[in-house]
């Protein structure tokens, strides 16, 4: 089964088209790719945090040599 998008999740659930087994695989479809979506973010925070400390400290060590 293709995974709904949220808002048509919910009117599929409202006009009983869904049964109760199928919202739950759909939410349980959708909390996995948020949950993969939050570590790559994640990641990408990890990365720029290291990027941005090194940049800190190049700009420090140049200062210092002034």
């Amino acid at each position: 089964m293709a995974m709904y998008a949220w808002a048509e999740l919910l009117k599929l659930w409202e006009l009983e088209r869904l049964s109760t087994e199928q919202v739950v695989g759909q939410l349980l479809q959708q909390g996995q790719q948020q949950n993969s979506t939050l570590a790559a973010v994640q990641r990408q925070q990890d990365g720029l945090e290291q990027l941005l400390a090194a940049l800190a400290a190049r700009v420090s060590a140049l200062e210092a040599r002034r």
